[in-house]
Formats: structure tokens, sequence, C-alpha cells
């Protein structure tokens, strides 16, 4: 695996991170909305919600 790869990998698990975090705090679908626009800015990636998260 490349260097992208590696890194690509780490940005989508931020942004899961983020994503997950926000759903299990009872986020409303237009916040998690808006912050998914903003983590495909900043990372490339929307970001999805990890069950097993944790």
């Amino acid at each position: 695996m490349s260097d992208d790869d590696v890194m690509d990998k780490k940005r989508q698990k931020a942004a899961d991170k983020i994503i997950t975090r926000m759903t299990e705090e009872g986020a409303s679908p237009g916040d998690i909305k808006i912050q998914k626009k903003a983590n495909k800015d900043a990372f490339g990636h929307e970001g999805d919600y990890d069950a097993d998260r944790g």
C-alpha cells in the first residue's frame, strides 16, 4: 500500500469518527449533512456512521 493510500485511509477514518460521534450524540440529520459537506472539503470523504467503533 502506498503512502497516499495510507493517508487516504486515515482521512476516511477521521471523517467516519466525526460522523459516528455526532450520530451517537443525537445530532440532527441537518447538522450531520452540513458536517458531511465540511468533511468532504477537509478530508475528501464525507464520513459514515461506524456501528463497530469502539
